[in-house]
């Protein structure tokens, strides 16, 4: 499209570049580097060791580590706790006084002939991959007994999936993992 400054290209998740960025084609263009993923191999331990690289890999789900719903902020979707007789409200460090909004996270595997990694994902991405919402697995949970979570691991071990997510460390656990932005699979 035409911008202020010229002709400009958006790229958003779901756009795909044909060229690459250092054909003559694209000399002038400067990019908005937050939304690029760098293509790696999983045995590439400087871009796996590098919190906040972005970076686009694709494997297999080879396990499922963990599930679990916590009690979230409706606003940031921080841990909260219940800090009222009402069922529903909760006290996030931000945000003060807030509704509780559960909220799902899920920690996979993925392997391919390079390696392996730990991908943590969230809301938005289980729903996709799972096929319900946090507030179906908090019903799942309730009725089935806390020690059963209502992830079916046969129905998506060995499926093949392509990953772009942001390498994060975590310090409690001195470690880093792929905390995941988008997936196809």
């Amino acid at each position: 499209s035409s911008g202020t400054y010229g002709s400009e290209i958006i790229i958003q998740k779901t756009t795909t570049i044909e060229k690459e960025l250092d054909s003559d084609d694209f000399k002038n263009v400067t990019t908005l580097l937050s939304n690029i993923y760098d293509p790696i191999t999983l045995d590439d331990t400087d871009k796996l060791n590098s919190h906040g690289a972005k970076i686009s890999f694709s494997g297999i789900i080879s396990s499922v580590d963990n599930f679990r719903i916590y009690d979230g902020c409706s606003e940031c979707a921080r841990k909260v706790f219940q800090n009222s007789e009402l069922e529903d409200t909760g006290e996030c460090d931000r945000h003060g006084e807030v509704k509780i909004t559960p909220k799902m996270v899920l920690t996979l595997n993925i392997s391919n002939d390079s390696g392996s990694v730990k991908v943590t994902l969230f809301n938005d991405q289980i729903e996709k991959l799972l096929g319900f919402s946090s507030n179906e697995a908090k019903d799942m949970i309730e009725r089935l007994g806390e020690n059963e979570a209502p992830v079916k691991k046969s129905e998506i071990l060995n499926t093949e999936i392509k990953i772009n997510g942001t390498v994060s460390y975590n310090e409690n656990r001195d470690e880093y993992s792929v905390r995941l932005n988008y997936f196809e699979g």
